[in-house]
């Protein structure tokens, strides 16, 4: 496959790619997005950009997985099992925080997190989200176990409505960052996102 050749390229040259693709993908859709505009940009000829990308399909797929590896390496996000050490909520408030200052620093990340709220985008893209997704899900439900565990989260309510409010909630706050975020400044972007956990706090915590 020729995205093997991907990563003999320098590493700016990667970026820049990378870039230029979740600003193009994240603007016109998946099946209205243009490789000749990408191309372009990225200063490439034709025939050295398919060197490197059999398709538009594969350049999505290398695409959401560059960005959800180096996503994770500059989050570091804890086991979820981990949220129940010391203060759980102080912790989630952590995650919040850290997602904000990561995504004011690499704003080609909210574009990329934007191609998770588009839509199906048309029969022909790949199907490299459904599990991310699905594994979101998984942490999203453990951590949700752990504060339980650790009496930081409500048990008055079956474990299944839960997890799928707290999804749901999770989804459109992360929607509504992404939409917005360009027109924010850093710090409102922090304090969104704090405003964000302690909503979650409020909605979560047990009621004494």
């Amino acid at each position: 496959m020729s995205r093997r050749n991907f990563v003999d390229l320098p590493e700016e040259k990667r970026l820049l790619i990378l870039r230029t693709a979740a600003q193009e993908f994240s603007a016109h859709g998946y099946e209205r997005a243009s490789l000749n505009r990408i191309i372009a940009l990225c200063g490439m000829s034709k025939s050295s950009f398919y060197y490197y990308f059999d398709d538009k399909a594969e350049l999505f797929t290398v695409l959401i997985e560059r960005a959800m590896t180096r996503l994770a390496a500059d989050m570091q996000f804890p086991e979820p099992e981990r949220l129940g050490d010391g203060d759980y909520w102080a912790n989630v408030e952590t995650i919040f925080d850290r997602v904000a200052v990561v995504g004011t620093q690499q704003p080609w990340y909210l574009a990329v997190a934007n191609l998770f709220y588009q839509g199906p985008g048309g029969a022909s893209a790949p199907p490299v989200l459904e599990p991310i997704l699905a594994s979101a899900g998984q942490w999203v439900e453990r951590a949700l176990r752990a504060g339980q565990e650790s009496g930081a989260i409500r048990t008055d309510l079956p474990f299944g409505l839960l997890r799928e409010a707290v999804f749901a909630l999770l989804q459109a706050l992360d929607r509504w960052s992404v939409l917005n975020a360009a027109t924010m400044s850093a710090d409102e972007v922090r304090d969104a996102a704090h405003a964000q956990a302690d909503f979650l706090r409020r909605m979560l915590a047990p009621s004494f």
